[in-house]
């Protein structure tokens, strides 16, 4: 979808709301950030678990698919740090 590729382009997602969810999956993916930051009052593990996660999606899957769709590096990252799989997985199969 070139709407969907061009907000990704361009300002590099520089805008907040480039960063709100855009559906209710990526939605899901911040309702869980919030529980896990909530856990963190006993242990960091879980919500350490979900960010090394999705540091690895980022690392492994969504920076190359970021370089042959042509979009912004920061604005990958950023998305797939606060909503992984639900972020790159659309745009991927575009």
């Amino acid at each position: 979808d070139l709407g969907n590729q061009e907000r990704h382009q361009g300002r590099g997602g520089c805008e907040v709301k480039d960063y709100l969810p855009k559906d209710r999956h990526q939605g899901a993916a911040l309702v869980l950030y919030a529980v896990m930051i909530a856990m963190t009052k006993k242990t960091a593990i879980p919500l350490g678990l979900l960010v090394c996660a999705h540091l690895g999606e980022y690392l492994l899957i969504s920076r190359k698919m970021a370089c042959e769709k042509g979009l912004s590096q920061v604005s990958t990252a950023v998305h797939t740090l606060l909503y992984g799989f639900t972020w790159w997985q659309p745009i991927r199969e575009e």
